[in-house]
């Protein structure tokens, strides 16, 4: 069973209020799905926005800001619409943004990168399908800011490179991602390993790593 809490929250922008969706409770969260990206599409109902649009001005809000500021007063007789996932360009335009600051622009870029791969996720076995040139600028972007330290830093930059047709770049960080000392994650290591095998075969499309949605993750 799943409970679901709406938390009512007050744009700071146009003063409308909307609920926050949080997941409380569930004794069945179902299986995960981890994208050559490090995108996760999950068995749950719910999933929890870092970022979200309001629904009225479309204003880009952080999430974790928003829980964490002041309750508005509310009616509780009403019910209060839905913030929105952002758009592809919406997040792109906000990681442009002069007054964010580092880790909001990388976020906010990286999120981007997934959105644009979403319509390849629903065609995957259409390996032909081209990012448009503003998510290729972006990627371009993630490529100069990426930190690339644990093993799952390796595997963006790695799929980064590759989603570029960067394909012996690709190999490169693959091959520099034996040298982590951290004890790795199977599905990371399984990750790098189709990542090696889809830029030797000269392959720029996202792919799922785990097939299976209850395959193990440590």
């Amino acid at each position: 069973m799943t409970m679901i809490h709406y938390l009512p929250r007050e744009c700071p922008k146009c003063g409308d209020i909307f609920s926050i969706p949080s997941l409380l409770s569930t004794n069945n969260m179902g299986g995960r799905t981890l994208w050559t990206d490090g995108h996760v599409t999950r068995g749950e109902p719910l999933n929890a926005f870092p970022v979200v649009a309001c629904p009225t001005c479309r204003k880009i809000l952080w999430t974790e800001e928003l829980l964490n500021g002041p309750k508005p007063e509310i009616d509780y007789g009403k019910t209060y619409p839905q913030p929105l996932p952002p758009t592809t360009d919406e997040y792109f335009e906000y990681g442009s943004r002069t007054d964010i600051n580092a880790q909001q622009e990388l976020l906010a870029r990286v999120l981007g990168w997934h959105s644009a791969n979403d319509p390849r996720r629903e065609d995957i076995d259409n390996r032909e399908m081209q990012l448009k040139e503003n998510a290729k600028e972006n990627l371009r972007i993630l490529e100069a800011i990426l930190p690339v330290e644990s093993l799952y830093d390796h595997m963006l930059m790695a799929e980064v490179k590759r989603e570029l047709s960067d394909f012996s770049g690709a190999l490169e960080v693959v091959d520099q991602s034996f040298d982590i000392s951290d004890e790795p994650l199977p599905i990371y290591t399984q990750g790098l390993g189709l990542i090696m095998i889809m830029a030797e075969q000269k392959d720029y499309n996202v792919f799922r790593i785990n097939k299976n949605p209850f395959a193990s993750w440590d």
